[in-house]
């Protein structure tokens, strides 16, 4: 064959399809506050993929926010998708009596209260991770909220000491992402201290009195409670952090679309913010 002819055949073949290997992390739902137990948001879904693309396919990214701080309302962070893959928000956490927390991509922690007697509220589901703490009660007037559920384990239950936010989850870029919101802890309607909030992403709870501190931004986090001194005072939990979606594959750049960087073989397409990929 010529050389002429075996350029055109080249030329004629179709372009090689490749792997990709995706995260798709919802944003986080909000800590609860004003009440002296109130629950830890749940951390966004957390859904890892892969697919085989085509050069020049294109793929939406769509990067779900976190939910707003609250005082005694439902927040649910906002869902993330790619490639038919969608991560649900995280749920909100428990507030006031009889108020479980709400469930979500993690589930948010229930409130912790003392009627009836020795009980506390449940923590929500985990729809894509894992279900937020129960609110808790020792005996003794002592109560706490449960932490917001994380993608790598449930929200904590304090029984009279704060309650910490479930960890997150390590992804293939060996970051941690969707950690829980820790929860508080008081004594009838004095507070006691805040959990921590999960690795990962989730804010800690209000050491004592003040508002939750929010989710870290980009990783999915749970809010972390808030709560005042007195059940009638205000006191905000922390919002939940945005979500992110993140997408890698062998070798040197191929597609474009988000932040484009490298790493040990890889690269990897970031998007914090809704966007395009194009393979």
């Amino acid at each position: 064959m010529s050389g002429i002819l075996q350029a055109l055949a080249v030329a004629a073949l179709p372009p090689s399809t490749y792997t990709i290997q995706y995260l798709v992390v919802a944003g986080g739902g909000a800590g609860n506050g004003r009440s002296y137990a109130c629950g830890g948001g749940g951390a966004g879904g957390y859904i890892t993929g892969s697919a085989t693309v085509n050069p020049g396919a294109s793929l939406t990214a769509t990067v779900g926010a976190g939910a707003a701080g609250t005082i005694q309302s439902t927040s649910t962070g906002s869902n993330s998708s790619f490639n038919s893959t969608t991560a649900s928000g995280g749920g909100s956490g428990g507030y006031g009596n009889y108020n479980p927390g709400a469930s979500g991509g993690s589930g948010g922690g229930g409130f912790g209260n003392t009627s009836p007697a020795y009980s506390g509220n449940a923590g929500g589901s985990g729809i894509n991770n894992y279900a937020g703490g129960d609110g808790s009660y020792d005996g003794s007037l002592v109560v706490s909220g449960g932490g917001g559920g994380g993608a790598g384990a449930v929200g904590g239950m304090g029984y009279g000491a704060p309650s910490a936010g479930g960890n997150g989850a390590t992804w293939l870029d060996g970051n941690v992402y969707a950690g829980g919101g820790g929860a508080m802890a008081g004594e009838y309607y004095s507070s006691r201290g805040g959990g921590a909030g999960g690795t990962g992403g989730g804010g800690a709870a209000a050491s004592y009195n003040g508002n939750g501190n929010s989710g870290t931004a980009n990783k999915g986090g749970g809010g972390g409670a808030g709560a005042s001194g007195g059940n009638n005072a205000t006191a905000y939990g922390g919002s939940g952090g945005s979500g992110v979606v993140i997408i890698r594959y062998a070798g040197s750049q191929k597609g474009t679309g988000g932040t484009v960087t490298s790493a040990g073989g890889y690269t990897y397409h970031t998007f914090t913010t809704s966007g395009t990929f194009t393979a």
